[in-house]
């Protein structure tokens, strides 16, 4: 009866090592099947970003190409005038304004404009005071003239005006001719 007994538990043992063997190896396998998928989405999520970052090279390229091409013609005429032979001078300032024109009109199809200054109060946000002016005829605060244009890009500060603005001259102090 003993040996019928160790024969059952062995065979019992044995069927449990072969079940927790198969499990194992079903454990195994779908940690392996786990492993090889994940290491999938990383290698995807790789590909992707290095997608989307050569698409952004190829959307700024783009991007470069649209805005320096409008500026070409204007280089071009710059050229041209330089080459020309001019009467006198108002046919060189002419040419020149017309390039100039050229020029603020590129500038303006990319969202670019010049800040309106001359004879507008002073504001620290779009103007930056390089001087004083003491003027009588004009109210305190106001932009007398431009050093430097300012810009606006899409309507955000490009670049201040460097202006000079006025201010009125300190009163002059009273004759001392006056009886007291």
């Amino acid at each position: 009866m003993l040996k019928k007994e160790l024969i059952e538990t062995i065979v019992s043992l044995e069927d449990q090592i072969a079940k927790l063997r198969a499990d194992s190896e079903a454990s195994r396998n779908a940690f392996q099947e786990e492993r090889d998928r994940l290491l999938r989405a990383l290698a995807e999520e790789r590909n992707l970003r290095n997608r989307a970052a050569a698409n952004e090279q190829v959307r700024l390229h783009s991007l470069k190409l649209n805005i320096l091409s409008s500026f070409l013609p204007v280089l071009d005429n710059f050229d041209r005038a330089l080459t020309q032979q001019y009467q006198d001078l108002d046919s060189l300032r002419q040419g020149m304004e017309i390039i100039l024109r050229q020029l603020s009109d590129a500038l303006a199809t990319h969202g670019v404009a010049e800040i309106p200054s001359l004879g507008q109060p002073f504001d620290h946000d779009l103007h930056e005071a390089v001087g004083i002016a003491s003027l009588t005829d004009l109210p305190e605060g106001m932009v007398v003239a431009v050093q430097r244009k300012g810009f606006l890009l899409d309507g955000k500060l490009l670049r201040p005006a460097q202006v000079l603005v006025a201010k009125r001259p300190p009163e002059q102090e009273s004759h001392s001719s006056e009886p007291a």
